[in-house]
């Protein structure tokens, strides 16, 4: 039976947040080091991006080492994503980083104001083509889902075959930012926006046992507003904590590993939410045991004996 055809019975899902969604690859290590089971990764957003590197090689090493040199490369550094935090933190103090900072704006005006995103299709493929497989979903090596929200229809769809790239570049597309992802006659934007947490997808997909890793931030009330991307993204905030509420509610188990206020685009702190996202989830083994009593020891024994299998 294809394992996108099986009956599931825990999801592991992996929520958005950019650079807060690097403590994802902390909590996958934790509960892979103590076995505890799940059989199908979801991924929305920066979670889409993580889980679909590790889904197509199941290594939580390789996911690391992969994402540490993604975020390390020149070519992510010069994108608009991986040098935001740096250019705007620091206070222009001579005339050449004045000029190279007006310039920098007056571009990404431009894009904002003639195009559907800052960073377009040839963009993203460049930044992220070294990373995410050229493979269907349905090939991957551990069962893997991704969320995408159709901007006409105003809904939520799942990939679960196709191009894995056009999935996670759809799932991953955040308005303002990303130029919206077509598909066939469809365009996609950042699942997050309606299934942040995939607590609906799980539904959808009638799996009856969900572990969250919520990657939002937990303080939201001090925010240092610099740009419009800021405030776009301090409105999605508050939005999100609404919708997380009452997504929350329905998880078997929430996992959060981001403790203090880490702002969106800062991934040179990417070691230390790594180490956060393991730390928070060895802390709750015990509650994720206990939620989860009623998984068949047999079912554990043989989730990671067929993982040792595949490597």
């Amino acid at each position: 039976m294809s394992k996108y055809k099986r009956k599931h019975k825990i999801s592991l899902n992996l929520g958005g947040g950019a650079a807060r969604g690097l403590a994802h690859i902390g909590v996958i290590r934790a509960l892979n080091e103590e076995k505890i089971p799940y059989d199908i990764v979801i991924g929305i957003s920066m979670g889409a991006i993580i889980g679909s590197i590790y889904c197509a090689n199941p290594d939580v090493n390789f996911l690391e080492e992969k994402s540490i040199e993604l975020i390390k490369s020149e070519k992510f550094k010069e994108s608009v994503i991986g040098s935001w935090h740096n250019d705007y933190q620091k206070s222009a103090n001579n005339i050449i980083k004045v000029i190279n900072k007006f310039y920098k704006q007056t571009g990404i005006i431009s894009k904002i104001l003639l195009s559907t995103g800052i960073l377009d299709y040839d963009e993203i493929d460049n930044l992220l083509s070294d990373y995410i497989p050229d493979i269907n979903i349905e090939e991957t090596d551990f069962p893997f889902v991704c969320v995408a929200v159709d901007l006409n229809k105003g809904q939520s769809d799942l990939f679960q075959e196709g191009s894995i790239r056009d999935a996670v570049y759809a799932s991953s597309s955040m308005p303002l930012v990303f130029a919206p992802r077509v598909i066939g006659n469809a365009e996609y934007i950042d699942g997050g926006v309606l299934d942040k947490l995939g607590i609906d997808a799980s539904e959808r997909l009638g799996i009856p046992y969900t572990i969250v890793s919520d990657v939002s931030n937990e303080k939201i009330e001090k925010k240092i507003i610099r740009n419009g991307l800021d405030v776009m993204f301090y409105m999605e905030e508050i939005a999100s904590r609404y919708r997380r509420k009452k997504q929350l509610e329905r998880a078997t188990v929430v996992l959060n590993p981001i403790h203090k206020d880490i702002h969106w685009s800062d991934y040179s702190s990417y070691r230390e939410m790594i180490d956060s996202g393991y730390e928070t989830t060895k802390d709750k083994i015990g509650e994720i045991r206990h939620k989860l009593k009623t998984v068949h020891p047999f079912k554990k024994w043989f989730f990671f004996e067929h993982r040792k299998l595949k490597k």
